[in-house]
């Protein structure tokens, strides 16, 4: 994506076509879909990048699941309690057929929406890290739960990630910022394995350029934070 100044893009694009064997886009054309990806010039010279089409595709192929949350998602999570928590995984040696499909369908609806996570989609990188916890014995209430975030971008499809080259510094080099934040002691107590105490913190990053995140990341701590 080029993002800096209009007149400066016909001397960027010589310069990468004298060492690269490269396809550029018409710079006039509104939208361009790439790798799953619809990159759209708005009309103030923007860029904005969205997974519509995956998320649609999304919506068909999981409307079972999606049609037993019941109302808005305005959020990924639900609020009144924790749908992916490891304390509600199943026992595999004990788990009949059901329980397995159940585990199956979780395990790739998880992979479809972590595609759109890692993609354009990082305001559900929290509620996908807590999802991936329970990836190896998940219950239909953790199915609850990876339906609720599907829901949430069905409904917030049209989200996506903005660049803005005015938001350069000066020579038109993008400007970097990095947030970085954790919550405190949120992972519940884990009954089914006495070496995992539980009450641990999680970790998230968010590199910003040009007005955009370009890389996030959501992790649970390694150890226990006192304070």
């Amino acid at each position: 994506l080029y993002v800096g100044e209009p007149e400066l893009y016909d001397a960027a694009r010589q310069q990468l076509q004298q060492r690269y064997d490269i396809t550029f886009t018409d710079k006039n054309e509104a939208i361009v879909l790439w790798n799953g990806l619809e990159v759209q010039r708005l009309s103030d010279g923007r860029i904005k990048v969205t997974q519509i089409a995956k998320i649609r595709e999304m919506a068909r192929e999981y409307r079972q699941q999606l049609a037993q949350i019941k109302g808005k998602a305005t959020t990924p999570e639900f609020s009144e309690g924790d749908l992916f928590d490891p304390r509600d995984i199943i026992d595999l040696k004990t788990a009949d057929k059901r329980q397995l499909d159940t585990l199956h369908m979780y395990q790739r609806m998880v992979g479809s929406a972590m595609y759109v996570m890692c993609s354009t989609r990082f305001d559900i990188a929290y509620a996908m890290s807590k999802a991936s916890k329970v990836m190896h014995a998940a219950s239909e209430k953790h199915l609850r739960g990876i339906a609720r975030v599907i829901k949430y971008l069905v409904q917030h499809e049209d989200l996506g990630i903005v660049f803005d080259g005015k938001q350069c510094t000066a020579g038109n080099v993008p400007h970097v910022s990095l947030f970085v934040d954790a919550n405190y002691a949120t992972e519940p107590m884990h009954m089914n394995n006495r070496n995992d105490l539980g009450r641990k913190s999680t970790s998230a990053a968010v590199f910003m350029a040009c007005g955009a995140p370009i890389f996030w990341k959501s992790k649970i701590q390694k150890e226990v934070a006192l304070n």
